[in-house]
Formats: C-alpha cells, structure tokens, sequence
C-alpha cells in the first residue's frame, strides 16, 4: 500500500509477522571493549593484548560470538 502523505514511500504491513522471542543487542568499540545484552543478563569485556589491534570490523563480532557461547543454552527464549 502507498501511503497518499508520503508519495514514493511504501507502508508493508505484514500480520503473519511475530515478535522475536529473545533479542541479543551487542556493541563493540574501536577502542574501550564490546559488550552484549540478552534478556536481563549481559557482559562487557574490556580490549586487552592483540585484541585491541583487530579491525572494528572484527571487534564487533567477537561479542556477538561470546553471547552465542554463553547463552547458546537457553533456546532462542528468555530462560536463562
């Protein structure tokens, strides 16, 4: 549908869609550390040694990796 306000701009509303059952939010910063954030549990870890050399594009995997590993148990749910 196209939304008469805004010409050019299209509205999708998609009712089959539901809400994720858990969501991980992570972050990394070129200098500081990543951290991440799942459910009410979360970690930060500070760059330390040859990971504070890695390209920012790495760092920002690397909490996405740990979560995957800590919290890979609780089944895509919040039963952690």
């Amino acid at each position: 549908m196209v939304d008469p306000v805004l010409p050019g701009n299209a509205i999708m509303h998609l009712p089959n869609m539901m809400s994720p059952a858990a969501v991980l939010t992570s972050d990394a910063s070129g200098n500081w550390g990543c951290g991440a954030y799942y459910g009410s549990n979360w970690f930060m870890l500070p760059w330390s040694g040859l990971n504070a050399t890695y390209h920012i594009t790495v760092k920002e995997l690397i909490p996405i990796v740990i979560a995957g590993a800590i919290w890979d148990h609780c089944g895509g749910g919040l039963r952690c």
